[in-house]
């Protein structure tokens, strides 16, 4: 992986965000992962400081306290491949994106097996901040399911409307609870609001291609106003929102295959796939690319 680390040098006393994006700086170093695999995806436990990737197709995983360093982990079985690996707020869950019901909880040297409610294809893993979700793949694949312990124990809840392929979530419950799913090509994201994935609505957006979505956690602090941000595949566009209900749009400073959107700590970051460009911006309307 690449390993970002974000710094800043404006002043406390900025005049606009503008003026703050353009100090946000990122430096890129490629480290090495224990041994070779098909690592395919990482999660970040904030509360533990600490990073989990996992293997597709293998028991080969991965723990590290800082991003550089990684250390090998068995997962307890290889049918845990094309997977998801997620932050549950004490540790980190382990499922297969292909189907069935096998999952796995850890955050030390080990993985515990645990056992999921169903068995569809998964899309995608979110820590709300009160309970961990699991989307189905598509919305008439299976049912969310969510777990309040941690990724221990799972129970079925609600079923995401609209028979359409799902590319990402981000949820928050802070100042309210909120949970946004992200289609593909829809026109529409789908929202939840209380925290199980029990009830969902359809928001029409302008979106019209593939949508990677990110909370901050922080709506309504000054001067980062917005909770998610989505950035769309293929195009500049990018947008805001609060409730998931009202959007503010913008650009970011090119079209490119936009895939990943995520909040680090003073700044958003967007990346896309096949280029060393990035984008940054401090409040998540003024986009300043950067190259990693």
């Amino acid at each position: 992986p690449g390993w970002i680390t974000p710094s800043t040098g404006a002043a406390a006393g900025a005049a606009t965000a503008s003026a703050r994006s353009a100090t946000i700086v990122f430096s890129a170093t490629l480290v090495s992962m224990p041994s070779s695999a098909n690592w395919n995806t990482v999660g970040y436990n904030a509360t533990a400081g600490a990073y989990a990737a996992s293997a597709a197709s293998s028991t080969k995983s991965a723990l590290s306290s800082d991003g550089s360093s990684w250390t090998e982990t068995t997962k307890p079985s290889s049918t845990l491949g094309g997977t998801i690996c997620r932050d549950t707020g004490s540790g980190f869950v382990i499922v297969n994106r292909a189907g069935g019901t096998s999952a796995a909880t850890g955050g030390n040297s080990t993985w515990t097996s645990r056992t999921l409610s169903s068995s569809a294809q998964r899309n995608n893993l979110v820590n709300n901040g009160t309970n961990v979700l699991l989307i189905p793949w598509a919305g008439n694949a299976g049912s969310v399911e969510y777990s309040a312990n941690g990724g221990i124990t799972w129970t079925t809840s609600g079923t995401v409307a609209g028979a359409v392929t799902f590319i990402n979530v981000a949820g928050i419950n802070t100042p309210s609870p909120l949970t946004i799913v992200t289609g593909n090509t829809t026109g529409y994201v789908y929202l939840n609001t209380d925290n199980f994935g029990t009830t969902w609505a359809g928001q029409a957006v302008t979106f019209t291609g593939a949508v990677t979505i990110a909370a901050n956690g922080t709506g309504g602090v000054n001067p980062q106003a917005y909770r998610f941000c989505a950035v769309e595949y293929g195009t500049n566009k990018v947008g805001l929102t609060d409730d998931g209900v009202s959007w503010t749009y913008s650009t970011l400073p090119a079209a490119r295959n936009w895939v990943g959107v995520v909040w680090c700590a003073i700044c958003w970051l967007a990346v896309a796939e096949s280029t060393d460009k990035c984008a940054v911006s401090y409040d998540g309307v003024t986009w300043l690319e950067r190259t990693l």
